[in-house]
């Protein structure tokens, strides 16, 4: 006859990881995710443009590989543009 599988070592597992054992139906109800570290992408991302505001002017901008780097980490992490990134930035400094 079969060895019955002990499933004691996954259960002990479950309640490691957050897991609601003895209600299971209370792991299908979304629970609000740990607020994160305020950074500075954070800071700027719900800027909103000027109304009527057109953004026809092009420009460069010259800067060290590591300063684009870190820039453009900042806006990835802000879910935004480059473009958007340094738009907002320079708003927000001019203002």
């Amino acid at each position: 006859m079969a060895k019955r599988p002990d499933f004691k070592a996954v259960f002990d597992e479950q309640r490691a990881a957050g897991v609601d054992i003895n209600d299971p139906m209370n792991n299908l109800i979304s629970k609000p995710e740990p607020k994160k570290k305020a950074t500075a992408a954070d800071k700027i991302k719900d800027f909103v443009p000027e109304a009527g505001g057109k953004r026809t002017k092009r420009v460069q901008i010259v800067m060290t590989p590591e300063l684009y780097n870190r820039t453009k980490a900042a806006a990835d992490a802000a879910g935004i543009s480059f473009n958007e990134f340094i738009n907002q930035l320079c708003n927000k400094v001019t203002q």
